[in-house]
């Protein structure tokens, strides 16, 4: 019987023979709490304390995990996912402190990457609306059916284009435009 009650005696005291396996996550919780705070904060005003607070509120929840119950999937799944918050916001902490100690440069790197981009669409829907507008010269048929229907040839156009790229076809005889079809303005 003595046996039986000193082992009662020893779980109630808290011996430290006590599985881990069994305690309260406290200190894991804690611990992710402080970093989901710390990335919050990020988020309103990103800085590198933010991001090292976070750091250390995700690596103590990392330490404190194998404390936990089991299943600590979720708890091990949870820890991940702040890693991963933490990597895209010390991602974007360095884009950001690049970009405010050089800012001349970043600021005109930006613009030349946007004015090479809209060129190159620029391009291409140049030469689209190019072959377009061969194909529908050379069609002499139509050329002169929507120049005989003059009001109704807008109804009988259609844009030369796939859905992609936004356009529109604008007939003139001389100085009047006579028929259109698709957009009135690209915004670019």
């Amino acid at each position: 019987m003595t046996g039986a009650a000193t082992e009662i005696e020893a779980s109630s005291t808290g011996d430290p023979r006590e599985e881990r396996g069994e305690r309260w996550p406290v200190v894991w919780v804690a611990s992710a709490s402080v970093a989901v705070l710390a990335l919050t904060t990020w988020q309103r005003t990103p800085g590198w304390a933010a991001v090292g607070v976070a750091a250390l509120g995700i690596a103590a929840a990392a330490a404190w995990t194998r404390t936990l119950r089991r299943p600590r999937v979720w708890a091990i799944g949870a820890t991940l996912l702040l890693g991963v918050a933490l990597a895209l916001a010390v991602g974007d902490t360095l884009t950001l402190r690049t970009a405010t100690q050089d800012w001349a440069r970043w600021s005109a790197a930006e613009r030349e990457a946007r004015a090479t981009r809209v060129a190159g669409e620029l391009t291409t829907v140049a030469s689209r609306l190019t072959d377009a507008a061969t194909r529908l010269a050379g069609d002499s048929a139509k050329v002169a059916q929507m120049l005989a229907n003059g009001s109704s040839a807008d109804r009988q156009l259609s844009p030369p284009l796939d859905a992609s790229v936004e356009s529109a076809l604008l007939v003139f005889r001389g100085s009047r435009l006579i028929a259109r079809a698709g957009q009135l303005r690209t915004v670019v």
